[in-house]
C-alpha cells in the first residue's frame, strides 16, 4: 500500500481550514462526501490529542492541521473510478476512535497516512485500462486496486499493473516510487529519492520511512522520528 498513499499524498492537494468542531460523520450534510470525513477524523483525532499529550495544541490549531493533512479529498471521494463508500468511511472512523481513545500511536497512521488510500481503495484490477481523461485528471491515477499501479501500457495508454516501480534515481512521472523512496515532485524530471532514516531533516512525512517528520522536543528544524506516543499525539520528536 505504501507507493499507493504517495502517490495519494502527491495528487491530493490541501484543503482550506475549517475549524467545526463536529465529530459525527454525516454524508448527507456534505457535498461529495469527503469534507465530512476529513472533518470527522480530524476532530476525532485532536480530541485525543487532548487526552494523550501532556502539553497539547488547542483544537483550533489541531483540527485546520489535520483537515490539511486528509487534503482536498471531496473531490477524490466524489470520483466513483477511486471506489469511497460511506461504509468504508464509517469503518475507518470506528477504528480510528478505538486506537485513538487507547493513545494507540497506531491511530496517528490512519489519521495521516494509510487511512486516505485506505477509503479510497480504487476500483480497477490488473490489466484495465486507467489512462486519464487529460492532463489535469491526476485522480485517474489512483483507480487501481491496492498491490497495484497505473503505468503504461503501450505508447498512449495505462493500464493497472503489478511492475516494479521506479528506485531512487529514477524518473517518476507517474507519481509513484517503491516503498523505500518517494517522488520528489519538486525535481524536474520528478524523481524517486530514498526514505530517510530517524534524525534526518525533512520537509514532510512521506520523506521519512517511519512516515513521521516532526520538530524535536529540543527544537530547531524538523526530522524524521519514530512513530511513539510523542510523535503521534504531541507531534514532536
Amino acid at each position: 500500500m505504501g507507493s499507493r498513499v504517495a502517490a495519494s499524498a502527491a495528487l491530493i492537494g490541501v484543503l482550506s481550514a475549517v475549524t467545526s468542531c463536529t465529530a459525527v460523520y454525516d454524508a448527507e450534510r456534505h457535498e461529495g462526501l469527503g469534507a465530512g470525513y476529513c472533518e470527522s477524523v480530524a476532530t476525532i483525532y485532536c480530541e485525543a490529542v487532548q487526552d494523550c499529550c501532556a502539553v497539547p495544541p488547542s483544537l483550533e490549531d489541531c483540527i485546520p492541521a489535520l483537515q490539511a493533512e486528509c487534503g482536498d479529498f471531496a473531490e477524490a471521494a466524489a470520483d466513483p473510478r477511486l471506489g469511497f463508500t460511506t461504509e468504508l468511511a464509517l469503518e475507518a472512523l470506528a477504528r480510528l476512535e478505538m486506537l485513538a481513545a487507547d493513545c494507540n500511536p497506531q491511530a496517528y497512521d490512519l489519521a495521516v497516512g494509510q487511512g486516505v488510500a485506505y477509503v479510497i481503495p480504487g476500483t480497477k484490477d490488473e490489466g484495465e485500462i486507467c489512462t486519464p481523461d487529460d492532463q489535469g485528471d491526476g485522480l485517474a491515477l489512483l483507480q487501481c486496486l491496492d498491490g497495484l499501479a497505473c503505468l503504461p501500457s503501450s505508447a498512449t495508454e495505462l493500464s493497472c499493473s503489478r511492475a516494479p516501480l521506479p528506485g531512487p534515481g529514477e524518473e517518476c512521472p507517474l507519481f509513484v516510487c517503491r516503498d523505500d523512496s518517494y517522488c520528489n515532485t519538486g525535481a524536474t524530471p520528478k524523481l524517486c529519492e530514498a526514505k530517510r532514516e530517524n534524525g534526518e531533516p525533512c520537509a514532510h512525512r512521506i520523506q521519512c520511512l517511519s512516515n513521521v517528520c516532526v520538530v524535536p522536543r529540543t527544537g530547531g528544524d524538523a526530522q524524521c522520528a519514530p512513530l511513539n506516543e510523542l510523535s503521534a499525539f504531541c507531534f514532536v520528536g
